[in-house]
């Protein structure tokens, strides 16, 4: 496939996967990448690992296709959401979980 120079891409790997939708299909324009967990009823979970999403599929895709861009974790909470941790805490769990799990 041969890469568009006028179209650029943030793609949730979440939504990707839910959906069904190859990496690989994108891979030449995805230049930022978003993180978040999400659990098989649709709310969102404290941490990334702690839902349903397959980050070491998402991590091996990542590296099939020489993704080098930039990747940030997102944690995303319903209103009215009491946490049972600081988001900090979260947010470290997360980080440690990609690094462990998907090699990211």
């Amino acid at each position: 496939m041969k890469r568009k120079e006028f179209l650029s891409l943030s793609i949730s790997a979440a939504s990707m996967a839910m959906l069904g939708i190859p990496g690989c299909m994108l891979a030449d324009n995805i230049v930022f990448l978003h993180l978040r967990d999400q659990l098989n009823n649709g709310r969102w979970p404290e941490a990334l690992g702690e839902g349903d999403v397959d980050f070491a599929a998402i991590g091996n895709i990542i590296r099939e296709i020489n993704f080098n861009g930039d990747i940030i974790i997102e944690l995303a909470f319903e209103s009215g959401f009491n946490g049972t941790r600081p988001i900090r805490e979260s947010l470290k769990m997360s980080r440690e979980y990609l690094q462990e799990v998907a090699g990211l």
